[in-house]
């Protein structure tokens, strides 16, 4: 059974997840190549600290981008779990679960070269240059009280700000898929139908059956219900994408009249309670029908004419054959 009822959040999700792909692509090659690589030395981690303190802009620039980097691949996988899931959600939450874990490495990744960059600034603030490293060092030795705590300090308390941020950003990231990445909206509340004392009614909280219930106006007793249409539930497909529910009910000639969310007509004769699908008429053919008709009415306008013109014709080929038998009889 083919899924013809999808949330109109799918198509959103397709474009989301596209341009979600090319703003990524963007900021981490302009992060990684052209802020980040410049500034590290191969094999020499004090000279990178040194490029990283000189260029501090650049550092935090990139910071960012590998911020803005991480929220996106969140978006990513969102998107892309609502389109996945149509199909299969364990797999598609498999794959949310390992893009969630590559997301938390960037982070990871950015806390450590903060971290790197925080104890470069404290070893630099104990002393009063690089050039003077071996003086400062035993001064620190001399007075480690007064020196390393306000860097130990600092470092504690970065580390417990950047991991109260990962906590708190995943645990938003997290809620997303039980919460906002339903895969289809909740049907369309349907409009009660009131027809000689009674009121027809849609519940649509079933998305295996769509079934009509019957009120008493006065009383406001259930008088009976009856099943339109049901549901074929194709188990290696998810279930709620498959469920269809009753869009509009009306009424006419004493009939209730109802249409589903493909478009589909269903009449329920209110004496009998038989219900009656009415087919959908083949637009295409309607077309080459209609088409066909007005050509054969065309091919017998132009008889008609012709008609006329050999009859015309006829009666003047008989007025002369008249004039040359007179001509023969006076001769």
């Amino acid at each position: 059974m083919a899924i013809n009822t999808i949330d109109d959040s799918l198509p959103t999700a397709t474009k989301i997840a596209g341009l979600s792909c090319l703003l990524t692509m963007a900021i981490v090659v302009f992060a990684n190549y052209g802020l980040l690589n410049p500034l590290i030395v191969p094999g020499n981690a004090a000279e990178t600290a040194r490029n990283i303190v000189a260029h501090e802009r650049q550092f935090r620039i990139t910071v960012t981008c590998v911020l803005i980097y991480s929220v996106d691949v969140v978006v990513i996988l969102a998107a892309l779990y609502v389109i996945v899931s149509q199909v299969n959600r364990g797999l598609a939450l498999v794959g949310a679960l390992f893009r969630l874990v590559f997301a938390l490495l960037w982070l990871l990744t950015t806390l450590t070269c903060s971290a790197f960059r925080l104890a470069y600034l404290c070893r630099s603030h104990s002393c009063s240059s690089v050039d003077s490293l071996a003086p400062a060092r035993s001064a620190v030795k001399a007075r480690p009280s007064m020196s390393l705590a306000p860097c130990r300090s600092i470092l504690v308390r970065s580390f417990t700000s950047m991991s109260r941020f990962i906590i708190i950003f995943f645990t938003v990231a997290l809620l997303p898929p039980p919460l906002a990445l339903a895969k289809r909206a909740a049907p369309a509340k349907v409009e009660s139908i009131i027809h000689q004392g009674i009121r027809y009614i849609a519940p649509n909280d079933d998305g295996r059956r769509a079934y009509i219930e019957a009120w008493g106006v006065r009383t406001d007793k259930k008088l009976w219900d009856l099943t339109v249409f049901t549901n074929r539930i194709d188990p290696n497909l998810e279930e709620d994408v498959q469920h269809v529910f009753i869009k509009t009910l009306r009424v006419r000639d004493g009939t209730l009249i109802v249409t589903s969310e493909r478009g589909e007509i269903y009449r329920v004769d209110l004496k009998t309670k038989g219900v009656t699908k009415s087919e959908q008429p083949n637009t295409s053919l309607e077309r080459a029908v209609r088409a066909e008709i007005l050509a054969l009415e065309n091919q017998r306008a132009n008889a008609i004419v012709a008609n006329a013109y050999l009859n015309a014709t006829c009666t003047n080929i008989e007025s002369s054959l008249s004039s040359v038998r007179l001509d023969l009889q006076n001769g």
